[in-house]
């Protein structure tokens, strides 16, 4: 009787269609998939610590993610909620989980033609390739430590979106308070919201100018666009739109890090940010090189002072089948006014990483496939709490509010860690 179970079940996974989603529904007019993905990742770290081992060992379950995508009539959708709690840890204790990640509609503007459409929901916002990338489409375990200097994440807005040809580009308003922000009606000294564009060329590399990838790619594929960003922050409340961000905050964002963000009494200030970024595929014997560069800047000030970060990617790789190689390189550009309650956190010297990365994707159901990387942290700001230990904050950027404590510290160091994610997908 067991055996004939066990066999059962395995046939019923291997009947499970490899592609990542199922059809659920398909009448006139609708079409819904359903699918989902998680992500287990295992990592090594070794550092220099005064308290503990140097050597660290961490189990994450990394993603898990429920997604649905379809239509109604032209109108095209998606929802995608996250249960593991994939926002970072922050100090003094861990936040919570903010689960919903994408919900919105694209109207299709028929009188433009095709591939124009109005974008209303929660999404990301256009800004950055590596940023809007697709997690499964990133071949390391973490995205790079560029992302984490001037990124923008998810936003409510609606936006404008399409093509002419083989240019895109997509211009829109949010919010600027990032996702899941709660109702609340409050008093309000309105500033200007979240402007950002993205516009570029591309000749078959991706879908639109969300980064959203094609599937099937042959020949020679290649993109550039620009973007950019610009807010004049909100009194609201209490409090400011900037202020009370809970999620994917950037390093210049972050009130850990900017200090003049939530200086009282709160002076309103400004948020631009600008990037250009490219990427390329060339077939080559057996399989394709793939290319990716990115530059990004930003710049918040209001009238206590300003604060201005830089930041580089730049990545290559070979894929040959199955097996994908590629190493990244990241720099981050900070600034002297990083500060933490008066106490410096990097000072102009830039910090750096390089990842190689080797990635195998097995065809079975699941789409299951496998990365290890290397990153290797070259002059990252390490934070030490007395009488207990080291915080890379490349990894944990909210823990540097401890160095305000006395006794603890903040150093740089170069810290190597190895990274095995396992990844699958219905």
């Amino acid at each position: 009787m067991k055996k004939i179970g066990l066999t059962l079940a395995v046939a019923m996974v291997m009947a499970v269609p490899a592609a990542f989603g199922a059809e659920v529904i398909k009448t006139e007019g609708v079409v819904v998939d359903v699918g989902g993905r998680f992500e287990a990742s295992g990592i090594i770290q070794q550092l220099d610590d005064p308290f503990r081992n140097d050597t660290r060992m961490y189990m994450f379950l990394k993603q898990a993610r429920l997604l649905m995508t379809g239509n109604f009539s032209d109108t095209r959708f998606k929802v995608q909620v996250g249960f593991a709690n994939e926002d970072e840890a922050k100090a003094p204790s861990p936040g919570v989980s903010i689960g919903l990640l994408d919900m919105y509609v694209d109207i299709p503007i028929k009188a433009l033609g095709q591939n124009n459409f109005v974008r209303v929901g929660q999404y990301k916002v256009p800004f950055g390739l590596e940023r809007l990338s697709d997690p499964q489409t990133v071949n390391f375990g973490e995205r790079s430590m560029a992302n984490l200097a001037l990124r923008v994440g998810r936003d409510m807005g609606a936006t404008f979106h399409g093509s002419v040809g083989d240019f895109h580009g997509v211009a829109g308003v949010f919010t600027g308070g990032g996702r899941d922000v709660p109702e609340r009606y409050l008093p309000e000294v309105l500033g200007v919201p979240m402007l950002a564009a993205r516009f570029g060329y591309d000749n078959g590399l991706y879908e639109n100018a969300f980064a959203d990838q094609k599937r099937d790619l042959s020949g020679t594929r290649f993109a550039v666009n620009v973007d950019g960003l610009y807010l004049i922050d909100s009194n609201i409340g209490h409090s400011t739109v900037l202020n009370v961000k809970l999620g994917e905050r950037s390093l210049l964002t972050n009130t850990n890090w900017n200090p003049y963000i939530s200086q009282s009494p709160f002076s309103v200030g400004t948020l631009m940010q600008a990037g250009i970024d490219g990427a390329v595929r060339v077939p080559m014997g057996p399989g394709a090189v793939k290319g990716e560069a990115e530059a990004d800047w930003g710049r918040y000030y209001n009238g206590y002072g300003q604060v201005s970060l830089g930041a580089v990617r730049a990545m290559a790789g070979y894929q040959w089948g199955p097996l994908e190689g590629d190493v990244r390189y990241g720099v981050v550009l900070p600034s002297d006014n990083l500060m933490n309650k008066g106490v410096a956190i990097t000072g102009r010297d830039a910090f750096h990483e390089v990842t190689p990365s080797l990635t195998m994707r097995f065809n079975m159901p699941g789409s299951p496939r496998l990365t290890a990387d290397l990153p290797i942290l070259l002059g990252v700001p390490v934070v030490t709490e007395a009488g207990l230990g080291n915080y890379v904050v490349t990894e944990q950027p909210d823990q540097v509010s401890l160095i305000s404590t006395a006794g603890n510290s903040i150093a740089r160091q170069n810290v190597v860690e190895a990274r095995l994610m396992f990844e699958a997908q219905f």
